[in-house]
């Protein structure tokens, strides 16, 4: 979940039939990005905010067959522009 006071956040769904490694990539040049995953009941299971010694986000994780959510946004709460989002 976005913490209080974020930037608004783009949210995607993604469906899985099988259990599998899903690794999912955030970045951008404009900003500082903030990456959650939820599972299919909506609960949080994972959050990154710099990946490496990047401003870009990535989340890996073993999956369940399921509908996930992915919320894409800024960690600073006011960064807007362009980004890629890649699953």
């Amino acid at each position: 979940m976005i913490p209080a006071g974020f930037a608004p956040a783009a949210r995607w769904t993604f469906n899985l039939s099988a259990t599998t490694t899903v690794t999912i990539d955030l970045s951008s040049s404009a900003f500082d990005t903030f990456l959650c995953l939820f599972g299919p009941t909506n609960s949080l299971i994972d959050t990154n905010d710099d990946f490496g010694s990047s401003l870009n986000s990535r989340i890996s994780a073993k999956l369940t067959a399921g509908t996930y959510f992915i919320e894409a946004t800024s960690l600073s709460g006011g960064g807007i522009g362009p980004y890629i989002l890649s699953v």
